[in-house]
């Protein structure tokens, strides 16, 4: 051809939506979601880990991201190790688990992962190179704003996810956002879960507070 056209591909840029601002802010922890145990992509030197995504509703802040729903609470997650650091360690090498521990509770005290879901706590959030809003630390929230807090009802459901062939909720791992299935598919506890007699992957069954109730009631934490 003698005369070929050009058509230059634009360049298609992410727009975050609205962002909540740098800053403390009172969070409620909502979805606590076993991912299995994953490899460091950032460090390969490093073992892969077993990891959990956390993540929280703002109660006392709120925006519009769609007109038909109105005001809605900011949600925010944050990918942690299942492991809990020991007394003795230094203030800078304390995990992130451990200070979620501690801002809800005070202290360590049952190291159930799960019996955390409703916990009030601080999240300090910064606004990343990309525009969006990440969580870079916890802390306990003052009793003032604690019970200023329990006063919003709260807006989206509870989850919890446990990839243990008794408590997995084959609806909850349905519900959640393709990324985060990927993620969990990649993990060896995944690929068992398939393979185990109890597996109910293949038919979703029906979830229910009582469902919810039983999960909390396991997944103690390493050390």
């Amino acid at each position: 051809m003698s005369n070929i056209p050009t058509a230059i591909v634009p360049e298609k840029e992410s727009t975050p939506s609205i962002q909540i601002s740098n800053g403390s802010h009172t969070a409620r922890l909502i979805q606590i979601i076993d991912l299995g145990t994953q490899e460091n992509t950032f460090d390969t030197t490093k073992p892969a880990t077993r990891q959990f995504r956390l993540a929280f509703e703002t109660p006392t802040e709120k925006a519009v991201f769609n007109k038909e729903k109105g005001e809605q609470p900011f949600l925010l997650s944050k990918t942690v190790t299942f492991s809990l650091s020991k007394d003795d360690t230094p203030a800078d090498k304390v995990s992130a688990l451990t200070k979620v521990f501690k801002a809800i509770r005070g202290e360590l005290g049952d190291r159930n992962i799960f019996g955390l879901i409703g916990g009030l706590l601080s999240v300090q959030t910064e606004i990343n190179a990309k525009g969006y809003a990440t969580i870079v630390g916890f802390a306990p929230i003052s009793k003032d704003l604690d019970v200023s807090a329990k006063k919003f009802a709260q807006v989206n459901p509870s989850l919890c996810l446990y990839l243990e062939p008794d408590t997995f909720d084959n609806q909850v791992y349905q519900s959640l956002p393709d990324f985060v299935k990927e993620t969990i598919r990649k993990s060896p506890e995944f690929q068992a879960l398939k393979q185990s007699s109890n597996s109910q992957i293949s038919e979703p069954p029906s979830f229910s507070e009582e469902d919810l109730d039983d999960i909390v009631n396991t997944a103690a934490m390493p050390f």
